[in-house]
């Protein structure tokens, strides 16, 4: 970040700045920081390959506004077509015509920024424009090139550097579970009283219909109505125990899928926040043990994405910062060792070997049990104080 020239200076043909008297203004730097900005899967592509090793570029989408495209490449800027629209939902909508009005505030223009790695270029290239917006030369000097370390990728194969989703490998069982879950869907609609009666008896309808409780129905011609069976041979009722039984059946089916996927995915009780009280402190440590051994992997793979992001900030502080952005963002003046220490820290640095220095386990990103957590400490700060009482004779 540079300090802005002042109110009254301008520039001449040649980028200079001047004051009104005729003064240069020769800019100041104000701050040196490196940030790490989330990029959208969607606006991330990179070249076909079996490992990260073999990729050749990468490239990172943006949109961007008129203003924007032409701050940042001048007249080229001007030519680059608005043809995409930014909706509420973050989104964007491909436009098939590039008629709209130029005055459109949602209308932006997409630009690819792509990091070829085999001649380490830079080149900057908008849909439908006929030349390179820009290209630069390996601006910054990393190890590899690239600006990212290799992106979050689950299920990878040997074949090629394509994640795929759980769902996609299980989609058998979930498919099932939704057919199962339909089926019992309709069956609970056709549990239901649904009866027939004789019409003549007007009473039983009143008797079903008026909610009656403790009283008595009045029925016409008694005697015909005993002789026809009573209630039993004046109304019947549509079976719903078929239903009910095959609903059941469904059930269990249902339950016995869900635990199939629990134990092919590993996502067991425990790992899931659910426990059976029934069950002993062995046999639900034995299982958060096994939840945690299926997760291994993917922590060990987070680690290693976040050591190389790590590795990158770094890399990029050792070639880029000055001396004394180093020594403010450190607080190395403060140390007791004095300047000549600190510079040769800052040599240390310089030298190409502050990446290998950095390295992110797998354990300090893991959530820690703050129950757990406070046993131990209780634990140590017994031990400690245990071992002070049996010392403080010899100290004697």
């Amino acid at each position: 970040e540079f300090e802005n020239a002042p109110e009254g200076y301008e520039a001449n043909d040649d980028g200079e700045t001047y004051s009104p008297e005729g003064q240069l203004f020769e800019p100041g730097k104000l701050d040196e920081s490196v940030h790490v900005d989330y990029v959208h899967w969607h606006d991330f592509l990179w070249s076909p390959c079996r490992t990260w090793s073999e990729c050749r570029w990468v490239a990172f989408r943006a949109y961007m506004t008129r203003d924007q495209l032409v701050a940042r490449f001048g007249k080229e800027g001007a030519k680059v077509p608005l043809n995409a629209v930014k909706l509420s939902d973050g989104k964007t909508q491909q436009l098939l015509s590039t008629n709209s009005s130029e005055y459109d505030p949602w209308q932006r223009g997409e630009v690819w920024e792509v990091w070829c790695k085999t001649t380490k270029t830079v080149y900057w290239f908008a849909k439908g424009c006929p030349r390179i917006l820009d290209m630069k030369q390996d601006p910054y000097g990393l190890r590899n090139f690239f600006p990212c370390s290799m992106p979050m990728m689950a299920n990878l194969t040997t074949q090629a550097l394509m994640p795929r989703a759980d769902y996609t490998i299980f989609q058998d069982i979930y498919d099932e579970i939704d057919i199962v879950t339909t089926r019992m869907f309709h069956l609970e609609k056709a549990i239901k009283v649904v009866g027939v009666y004789d019409s003549s008896a007007e009473g039983l309808k009143n008797a079903l219909s008026q909610g009656y409780e403790n009283k008595m129905v009045p029925v016409q011609n008694w005697a015909e109505f005993s002789e026809a069976g009573g209630m039993k041979g004046k109304m019947d009722f549509v079976p719903f125990e078929q239903a009910a039984a095959v609903l059941s059946i469904l059930t269990e089916y249902r339950a016995n899928l869900i635990e199939m996927l629990y134990q092919i995915t590993g996502m067991s009780d425990i790992f899931r926040g659910a426990s059976d009280p029934r069950e002993t402190l062995g046999a639900q440590k034995m299982k958060a043990r096994f939840a945690g051994a299926r997760m291994n992997a993917v922590a060990d793979s987070f680690a290693y994405f976040v050591t190389e992001v790590k590795q990158l900030k770094a890399q990029l502080i050792a070639e880029l910062y000055s001396d004394e952005s180093i020594i403010e963002k450190s607080n190395a003046r403060y140390m007791m060792e004095g300047p000549e220490a600190v510079y040769k820290a800052i040599e240390l640095i310089r030298s190409g070997q502050a990446p290998d220095r950095i390295e992110v386990s797998p354990e300090s990103l893991a959530t820690e049990d703050r129950a757990e957590l406070i046993a131990e400490r209780s634990e140590y700060l017994n031990a400690v104080n245990g071992f002070i009482q049996s010392a403080a004779p010899i100290a004697e």
